[in-house]
């Protein structure tokens, strides 16, 4: 017997031998920045692939845990002993509980590997989230502790984020509201991931910068030529309760406040005769042990820079607008003593970074509540939806209803008892459903039947450089499907991507589809989306790209109001054009190609920004109503001029009543602009895109156009 196995196990062996081993594959998953991740914005998918075995090419997909949403797939090519740290956004679209599913499988579909149910801690939308690459590990920045006394969570949030995982693309950064750097972690950052974090920066985000020591900046050039101030050599002061006396003053808002600031909706104007709002700080004692100690500074030396405190000669804290953002830079590391072991040192991050004083007051009962039933998303789609779709009233439905149960029922009964053939029920009862199915395609084929249509929607922020711009734009892309269809759909942009409508925080995604995101390395990314028969679904793509400047704008103040010349350098007319200066609307009007004209305006002209975006409340809301519901009139569920009303919702928070049901991503809402004093421009075009269109394949109807968003430099004297 063992001479009759012995060939078969020598067989076994050397297949053995010559079948190379899988090895080791490992698949960690990251979600959001310190596993948070804040509703209603785009957050980044952090995963770490080491393949120690035979080279496969695969995909990444990440599913949604629930029901609907969107599944994202990204290609990787995994080669024999090779670690790849992919980064790509996402998006959180309502509150609750947010899981997804994270597997590895290979170009025959295999699963490798897989991560269910992956769930992030959930930041609320209207908290305040701030990011931090400290110096050190103990050096994380620190907010109050804030009782939860309402079962809401809003407490402001602060996420550590490792230099490694740090996005190379800016929609992954949009949930921070702020983002504090040491110069030492600046010199770890390559050069797309500082692309990125330039362009958050402009686009509103709050950079907090300490510089550990003045060299980093020898080496880190960007961050020395982002900087308000110059730095020279340290030194050090006893403080004498100059930062205790900075805590506690009484102004509310911090200076060149950034566009990512979250405004809580509707606020009544502030009377001079109402207490001080800055109940946060203003009754923090004195600490004499921090106010006799020496600390340790750099020089600074404000460059044009809004002077936060201190002395001129020597000031502690430097801000200064970026853009549509705002850049702070400390004399001393708050990382270090005496700060490190201040007592008020959460009261100290929370001043700094701006967080709203309602997210840290102590009576809950004062914070603002949030329902969230409607997202911005739904305005827009209103402006895209297809006029095609009409929705059958409720009245007639139930009349419908009615009279189908008084034909199958008493009149039935009532027909064949009279010719006396009650038997004939089992011919006249499947007769009558047939009938009502048919009249019930018939009804819903005249309203709701169709041809294909694509509409598109662009709103493009403006942010001017040396040589050209770039523009951070969102696409509202709606598409009506006549007959159970997949439509394909791409972009090439670069830090393009794609997600559904969102429809509220407890609403999620309102796709009633399927839709499949494919992203690569390449920039850009293809969709394949699943729209059901007689139905529209909308789709939002973020991107942020670089091109020649579309329009130019120079703003000049006047005794009573200011004088603006603005150049249409597109090569495409702009229908109309809008100006918001010092709180008020003025309309420009139309300005053709390659057209130049300067126009004097005095303030008392135009009208009150708040009345004006008033004007529109009631259609929106109307509108927003009408559109989620399935039945109805569906009168007012439209919104045809896409110009003007893009304008007006440009400012959510305005729109906002004391329910404050509407909730945007950040950056959305201009209103902070206004506030803090910029001057806007707005160009509408209609019948044009910046960027080629997304749909890949033919529409018989089809409407777009782009309104651009400037904020405008005050000429230098």
């Amino acid at each position: 017997m063992p001479s009759l196995f012995r060939p078969l196990f020598c067989l076994l062996g050397l297949l053995i031998f010559l079948t190379p081993a899988w090895g080791k594959l490992q698949f960690d998953v990251f979600l959001g920045f310190d596993n948070t991740v804040r509703t209603m914005s785009w957050f980044p998918v952090s995963i770490e692939v080491f393949n120690d075995g035979p080279a496969f090419d695969g995909a990444i997909e990440v599913a949604p845990g629930q029901l609907g949403g969107q599944r994202q797939r990204y290609q990787v090519e995994l080669p024999t002993g090779t670690r790849k740290r992919i980064i790509f956004p996402a998006f959180a679209s309502g509150a609750g509980i947010f899981t997804l599913d994270v597997r590895l499988v290979d170009s025959s579909g295999r699963v490798r590997e897989d991560r269910p149910s992956q769930r992030p801690r959930i930041a609320p939308w209207h908290t305040y989230v701030l990011g931090a690459l400290p110096g050190q590990f103990a050096g994380l920045p620190v907010f109050p502790k804030v009782e939860n006394s309402r079962g809401d969570d809003a407490a402001p949030v602060v996420v550590r984020i490792q230099p490694e995982f740090f996005p190379d693309n800016p929609l992954a950064l949009e949930e921070l509201n702020g983002l504090y750097l040491n110069s030492e972690k600046a010199l770890l950052l390559k050069e797309k991931e500082v692309e990125a974090l330039l362009a958050w920066v402009q686009g509103g985000g709050h950079l907090i910068v300490t510089v550990e020591q003045p060299g980093d900046l020898g080496t880190a050039t960007w961050l020395r030529d982002l900087m308000p101030a110059q730095v020279s050599g340290l030194n050090s002061r006893r403080m004498n309760g100059e930062l205790h006396k900075w805590l506690i003053r009484d102004d509310l808002d911090h200076p060149g406040q950034p566009s990512s600031a979250l405004r809580f909706g509707y606020e009544p104007p502030h009377s001079s005769d109402e207490p001080s709002r800055s109940t946060a700080f203003s009754q923090l004692s004195a600490d004499a042990t921090f106010d006799r100690s020496e600390l340790p500074l750099v020089g600074l030396r404000p460059l044009g820079g809004t002077l936060s405190f201190g002395p001129t000669n020597a000031p502690l804290i430097v801000s200064s607008p970026r853009g549509r953002g705002l850049v702070t830079v400390l004399a001393f590391n708050p990382e270090r003593d005496p700060i490190k072991t201040w007592k008020f040192r959460p009261e100290f991050w929370a001043r700094l970074a701006g967080v709203p004083q309602n997210l840290l007051l102590t009576d809950r009962a004062q914070v603002p509540t949030y329902y969230g039933s409607r997202s911005l998303d739904t305005l827009f789609g209103a402006m895209v939806e297809t006029t095609q779709i009409r929705k059958l009233p409720v009245g007639a439905l139930l009349l419908l209803l009615v009279a189908y149960l008084a034909v199958i029922g008493p009149i039935d009964q009532w027909w064949l008892k009279k010719i006396k053939r009650p038997m004939l029920t089992w011919l006249t009862f499947p007769a009558y459903v047939a009938l009502f199915s048919l009249l019930i395609y018939w009804i819903g084929f005249k309203l709701r039947a169709g041809q294909t249509e694509w509409n598109e929607l662009h709103i493009a922020d403006l942010f001017p450089r040396i040589a050209g711009a770039e523009i951070r734009g969102r696409t509202f892309a709606s598409v009506y499907s006549p007959a159970n269809e997949t439509y394909h759909i791409g972009s090439d942009v670069a830090n393009a991507t794609l997600r559904p409508e969102s429809g509220g925080l407890w609403m999620g995604n309102r796709s009633e589809g399927r839709s499949t995101l494919q992203l690569a390395a390449k920039n850009g990314f293809g969709a394949d989306i699943y729209v059901p028969v007689w139905t529209s679904q909308m789709h939002v793509s973020d991107w942020e790209e670089e091109m020649s400047t579309p329009v130019k704008a120079v703003l000049s103040e006047t005794a009573d109001g200011f004088a603006i010349r603005v150049e249409n350098t597109l090569g495409k007319p702009f229908e109309h054009v809008w100006v918001i200066h010092g709180g008020t609307v003025h309309e420009l009007g139309a300005l053709g190609i390659g057209q130049s004209n300067e126009y004097n305006r005095r303030d008392r002209e135009g009208r009150v920004l708040r009345e004006w975006v008033g004007q529109f409340q009631s259609a929106f809301a109307t509108a927003a109503i009408e559109r989620q519901k399935i039945l109805g009139g569906g009168v007012g569920s439209t919104i045809s001029d896409w110009g003007v009303s893009s304008v007006a919702a440009s400012f959510p928070s305005l729109l906002q009543g004391p329910e404050r049901d509407g909730i945007y991503p950040l950056g959305s809402d201009l209103t902070p602009l206004v506030e803090r004093g910029d001057t806007l421009l707005f160009a509408w075009i209609p019948g044009e895109t910046l960027i080629p269109t997304l749909n890949k394949f033919p529409a018989v109807r089809s409407r777009k156009g782009t309104l651009l968003r400037l904020v405008v430099s005050p000429s230098k004297p």
